[in-house]
């Protein structure tokens, strides 16, 4: 079982393709790493954003696919339009389950997303299998302000109208519980847990990474969702990526 990353470098190692790389190994699965972006930052915020070529990621792609498939996707930063074009061209010739997360901004602090977000990840959603955006990305996303359970199902459903599924994270939404919520298939799922103090950055890229490495294993949906949930909460609380659960 091999996930396909495309992701940005984060230099600090607690985010972006470090992060999705280390959560998808720590599963016992195989990866392979297309560089999105490179990023000049550190802990107190992204200073530039440098796209890798789109030209170059897809030169690099042709010579992947010939050596192996995948059994699952996960996309990160999508830097600029030029990178959403290549990006999509991947989605559709792997043919495999994708998770999109959409980290508009570093959970640090500073602009992740070069040109408008909106118009860069709008034309991955026909492709992607789960998209995973936080309560601000949502409305970015929607133009929906979402303050409460009833905002998020509004967004939930605008969303699906564009994508097959949505899992909208809560962790930014203000409350002693996090309920992240999940619409697929017409269905409503919530996933509910009492709000930790610790502060982590990565807990997104660990979330939708996490995802993707069950959706390789063949689990569906739904339970991949919520096998991946425990695992971030585990991860968030103890602060160990071999609680992960090996197939």
């Amino acid at each position: 079982m091999h996930v396909l990353i495309l992701s940005a470098l984060d230099p600090t190692g607690k985010a972006g393709a470090y992060r999705d790389v280390e959560t998808v190994g720590a599963m016992g699965l195989e990866t392979t790493l297309l560089l999105t972006a490179i990023t000049q930052q550190n802990d107190a915020g992204v200073k530039t954003v440098k796209p890798v070529s789109p030209n170059y990621l897809l030169k690099q792609w042709s010579l992947l696919k010939k050596e192996r498939s995948y059994s699952a996707i996960k996309v990160g930063l999508v830097p600029d339009m030029g990178s959403s074009e290549a990006v999509k061209t991947i989605l559709s010739e792997a043919g495999c389950p994708s998770v999109v997360d959409t980290p508009f901004f570093a959970s640090s602090g500073g602009k992740l997303v070069l040109d408008d977000p909106v118009k860069v990840y709008e034309p991955l959603f026909p492709l992607t299998s789960l998209l995973t955006p936080n309560a601000g990305e949502a409305e970015t996303l929607t133009k929906i302000r979402i303050e409460n359970s009833k905002d998020v199902t509004e967004a939930g459903h605008a969303l699906t109208k564009m994508c097959r599924a949505v899992l909208i994270k809560g962790g930014h939404i203000d409350g002693e519980y996090v309920t992240d919520t999940l619409f697929a298939e017409g269905k409503i799922r919530t996933f509910s847990h009492k709000r930790s103090n610790v502060q982590k950055r990565g807990t997104g890229c660990f979330l939708s990474s996490s995802i993707a490495g069950n959706l390789a294993r063949g689990l569906d949906l739904e339970t991949a969702v919520d096998e991946s949930i425990k695992s971030t909460i585990n991860y968030i609380t103890e602060g160990n990526l071999l609680n992960i659960n090996k197939r």
